[in-house]
């Protein structure tokens, strides 16, 4: 879990620097991400999950699952929390820079937020997809998107093969709109070589199939 670690001090010095829809460095920035001010998943698709997506072209293939997250799973992001508010107290204490640690304190008074939005909720959905094919390049861009609306716009790290955000029931802690029970999605990949996007359909499996 410590890969997750990482991404959440990244996200720190993004929300230091001001960036106030970023999820992390590795995956910036999801439409409606962190936070989403009154923003809750609707009722309808927290009863519809679990529910899952997939498609692909041209040798990269995409699974798109949501569903209420394993107990364990729960269980790493709080500690994931907590490690992260250690960290962030430990980096205060060791710098005496006043401008410094007023920014560590920024930062860990929003992480003790997030962990106690967490604690409050007592589960969480997650949004995961799982990837495969993704190339080595840089500047890759994976969008999902219906009609006009776009729900997610994630940039991905070379040869990246799994991606998971997190939202409690009520809104209350949120990386990224839990992606709605709709009947497919559109998916763009900008595939970071100088090439068109590649687009194809992400669809639920047949019944029965």
């Amino acid at each position: 879990m410590g890969g997750k670690l990482w991404l959440f001090l990244l996200l720190g010095c993004c929300l230091l620097a001001g960036c106030q829809q970023t999820e992390t460095v590795s995956v910036p920035p999801a439409v409606g991400c962190y936070p989403v001010e009154g923003y809750a998943p609707d009722p309808a698709d927290l009863a519809a999950a679990p529910y899952t997506y997939t498609g692909g072209a041209q040798g990269i293939s995409v699974t798109c699952t949501v569903r209420q997250a394993e107990p364990a799973a729960f269980s790493a992001l709080l500690q994931e929390k907590a490690a992260l508010c250690a960290q962030l107290a430990q980096n205060k204490r060791a710098n005496p820079d006043p401008s410094y640690q007023q920014g560590q304190e920024s930062l860990l008074a929003k992480a003790q937020g997030e962990q106690a939005a967490l604690q409050q909720a007592g589960t969480v959905y997650e949004t995961t997809l799982l990837l495969k094919g993704i190339g080595q390049a840089e500047g890759q861009v994976l969008t999902l998107s219906s009609g006009e609306q776009v729900y997610l716009s994630l940039p991905l790290a070379p040869g990246q093969e799994r991606l998971t955000l997190y939202n409690t029931p009520a809104g209350e802690y949120s990386e990224g709109v839990l992606l709605p029970h709709l009947p497919s999605y559109q998916v763009s990949l900008e595939t970071g070589e100088g090439e068109p996007p590649l687009s194809f359909l992400l669809e639920e499996p047949a019944a029965g199939g």
